[in-house]
């Protein structure tokens, strides 16, 4: 299976809030967004992606070769560390 297999069902799953993705980001923003389910959680909550997932997710929800998801590794950890600062802020907030 592909990403454009299930692209529509994968896309009513995210709110669209407006923000525009460069096309150039694009599979790795759709990668991120099939990996939103698998994050490794800590007492305090998500710590992480599970990194040991990450390529079966490419592969069989996002449709992305292993060489090509060597060249998204940084472009996924960006918005990995985003995401956690997101997430302890949140947290933050909440207290």
């Amino acid at each position: 299976m592909s990403w454009g297999d299930d692209e529509d069902d994968a896309e009513a799953q995210v709110e669209d809030d407006g923000t525009e993705v460069w096309l150039e980001n694009e599979r790795a923003v759709r990668l991120f967004i099939a990996c939103i389910t698998q994050w490794r959680m800590g007492p305090a909550g998500p710590i992480g992606l599970d990194y040991a997932v990450v390529p079966l997710v490419a592969r069989e929800v996002a449709g992305i070769r292993p060489r090509e998801l060597r060249g998204l590794w940084w472009q996924l950890q960006v918005m990995e560390g985003a995401a956690l600062q997101w997430f302890v802020e949140q947290r933050e907030s909440d207290n």
